[in-house]
C-alpha cells in the first residue's frame, strides 16, 4: 500500500496519506478519548506524531491481515488475488464511514473539496492492500 501511494504520487501528484495527522489523531484518541476530532489538522503538532502515525497505520494493517486470516480459516476467503481484491474493496468502508468522519471530512469525504477523488483513491489503495495481503499470505503458506 505504501509503495503504491508513492508510485501514485510520482504519476499523479496526489500526495500519500498524512501519517503525521493520523498520529496526532491517535494521540488525541488515546489521551483524551476524542474519537471524532474535526479540528485535528489545525491542532498543534506533536514532536512524535509522524512515528506514532506510522505505528498506528501498521497496527491497523496487521489487524486487517488478521481478519483476512480468520476469514480464510472459516472458508470465506482464499489467497487468490480475486479474494484479495474483494477484501480490499470491502475494507474501504472503514475510512469512508469511520475514519474520514472522525477527522471531520464526513462520510464519503463529503466535507472536502474533492470527495469523489478521495473516495476513489481510498478504494484503489485498499484494493492494492487487499491484493497485497492475499499475495503475502500465499508467499508464506
Amino acid at each position: 500500500m505504501d509503495i503504491w501511494q508513492r508510485i501514485f504520487y510520482l504519476l499523479s501528484g496526489n500526495p500519500p496519506s498524512a501519517w503525521h495527522i493520523v498520529g496526532r489523531w491517535a494521540y488525541a484518541l488515546a489521551t483524551k478519548g476524542k474519537l471524532v476530532n474535526p479540528e485535528i489538522e489545525t491542532a498543534p503538532a506533536l514532536s512524535f506524531e509522524l512515528p506514532l502515525g506510522w505505528v498506528f497505520h501498521y497496527a491497523v494493517g496487521c489487524g486487517y491481515a488478521a481478519i483476512y486470516l480468520v476469514l480464510m480459516h472459516t472458508g470465506h476467503l482464499t489467497t487468490s488475488l480475486i479474494d484479495g481484491f474483494i477484501f480490499g474493496a470491502a475494507s474501504v468502508v472503514v475510512p469512508w464511514f469511520m475514519f474520514l468522519p472522525c477527522m471531520g471530512k464526513g462520510v464519503f469525504a463529503r466535507n472536502t473539496p474533492a470527495p469523489l477523488k478521495i473516495c476513489a483513491i481510498a478504494l484503489a489503495t485498499h484494493i492494492i492492500f487487499g491484493i497485497g495481503i492475499a499475495f503475502g499470505i500465499q508467499l508464506v503458506s
